[in-house]
Parts: C-alpha cells; structure tokens; sequence
C-alpha cells in the first residue's frame, strides 16, 4: 500500500483555510438572515426582559451612540435580545441565599 504524505505547501493550504473558517462562521451567524428579524426575536421575550434589554440598549447608545453607526445599533439589539433570551432560563431557577451549592469540596487524604 503506498503511503500518503502531505506535501509542507498542501499542509500551509490546509492550515490557511481553517483559520479562516472561525471567522466565516462568526459572519454567517451575525448575518441578520440567519439570525432573523429583530422583532421577531423580540417578540420571543417577556414584558420583563423586554424592558431589561431596552435599559441595557439604552445604556449603551447613551455611552457610545455618537461612536456608533446603524449596523452596530442593530447589532447590539441582536446581541442584547439573544442574551436575554439566553439569561431567562437561569433566572428561572429559584435560588436563595441560603441554598448549599449543588456540589461540595471533600478533601481526601492520599496519605492513609
């Protein structure tokens, strides 16, 4: 059976393309087709996380809307939305200050 080898040019080509790749996959899933109209994420959230994107959006343009241009307004409301969305699972969970941590150090001795 004859042995494959990969050439060092073939290797850099390979090499090349998949550093490339993380950054094709950031701009198909930024893109606002795959990612769907802001309103129709939007409409996913509560009145509650509703208002707590908008305070954060609006925080945000207040700090850095004269730097900002429409593309990157529209971007951040994506983000902020997909976050919220993303948050109201944990902030679901109920949780008190006096609850134990699910998991706990026990320290053994390898000594014995």
């Amino acid at each position: 059976m004859p042995e494959k080898r990969v050439s060092r040019r073939k290797f850099g080509a390979a090499l090349a393309a998949t550093a490339t790749l993380p950054a094709n996959l950031a701009a198909q899933r930024d893109s606002p087709s795959a990612a769907g109209s802001p309103s129709e994420q939007e409409s996913e959230l509560t009145p509650e996380l509703m208002a707590e994107m908008e305070a954060r959006y609006a925080e945000t343009v207040r700090r850095f809307g004269d730097r900002l241009s429409e593309e990157q307004r529209e971007r951040i409301r994506r983000v902020l939305t997909r976050n919220e969305r993303m948050l109201a699972s944990i902030r679901d969970f109920p949780l008190g200050n006096g609850d134990t941590p699910a998991t706990v150090l026990k320290l053994r001795d390898e000594r014995k």
